[in-house]
Parts: structure tokens; sequence; C-alpha cells
């Protein structure tokens, strides 16, 4: 079953993905990804993003530290510890050649970066009122099953058969 919700929680590792779907603030997530179109120039308050985590985001975007393009990613983190641990910013490209295609490779490519870094969970703003429209249009369903389906994929290590390297091996 596919809710309509305002963010997403997927977390990977063991061959499991979770997908806690949570409706209402932001501050119950480590890491809040909030996908951006290139033409996005301001953050909408109802995010329920720390004013100045929203503040250091907006500066990004403003002074074009973050372009919005497909598949860039900028990592913030709060002045401070508490509500959301840290605040990506997820690059779709232009508003109007997204599909659900070129959400499908970003979040893969946020995917692959969360699992290089140690980062397994990550929750996606997905009913940001920039964003919702569009989703809205391409189908939620549909854009659920992308999300999800590049997740999986994008965090997937093909090290199942590998052994471990001679120096990280352990005595």
């Amino acid at each position: 079953e596919v809710r309509i919700v305002d963010r997403w929680s997927l977390t990977g590792g063991s061959g499991l993905v979770k997908v806690l779907v949570v409706r209402g603030r932001a501050g119950i997530v480590n890491r809040l990804v909030i996908p951006l179109f290139q033409e996005t120039r301001r953050f909408d308050a109802r995010l329920g993003i720390d004013s100045d985590l929203l503040r250091m985001a907006d500066r990004a975007v403003k002074e074009k530290v973050f372009k919005g393009r497909a598949g860039e990613t900028l990592l913030l983190l709060p002045p401070a510890h508490g509500g959301v641990g840290s605040l990506v910013l997820l690059g779709l490209g232009p508003e109007k050649k997204c599909t659900l295609e070129t959400l499908r490779r970003a979040v893969g490519s946020l995917s692959r970066r969360s699992r290089r870094e140690g980062s397994g969970d990550a929750g996606l703003a997905l009913g940001a009122p920039h964003l919702a429209e569009k989703l809205q249009a391409l189908g939620w369903e549909a854009a659920v099953k992308a999300v999800t389906i590049a997740w999986v994929l994008g965090s997937y290590a093909f090290d199942t058969f590998k052994t471990e390297p001679a120096h990280k091996k352990r005595p």
C-alpha cells in the first residue's frame, strides 16, 4: 500500500530496506534531504527545519553554491545540535525536464553517496511545496516507487563474494 506523505525515510542495511512513512515536522530524521529544481530560489518555512539551517540552505542557493543540477548534492550541517542532524540539498535539474527517471537517478546517486559515507538513513522531503505539485503531476505512487527502487539499487554493495584485502584483515 502506498500512502501520500510528507517524507519517506529509507534505511538500508543487511539487504533490508525499511520505508518509514512520516507526516509532520522534519526533526525526527538524522539527515533530511530536500530535492530542488534549478529554478528554486527560496525555501518554505513549512518544511519544519531549524531557522539557522534554513538560512544556510537559502544562502547556498542564492549565492549559487548549489545550482540544482540533476544529481548534485550539498551537505549542510547545523550550527548547533538538535532537530535535524544534517540537511542535504539534492538537485533535480530544470523542472520542465524532470521525469520519474530524473528523480530515480538523483535519489540513486544520493543513496550511493550515503552508503560510501556510512550514513544509512535519509528522510526525503517529498511533500515540500515546490516539489509536491510536480510529483502530483507525475503520479505519487509512481514517484514513491521510483524513489524506493533508486534507494535500493543505489545502496546495494557488490561485496558478497569479495574477500577482504590483506591490509584490512584483522588478526
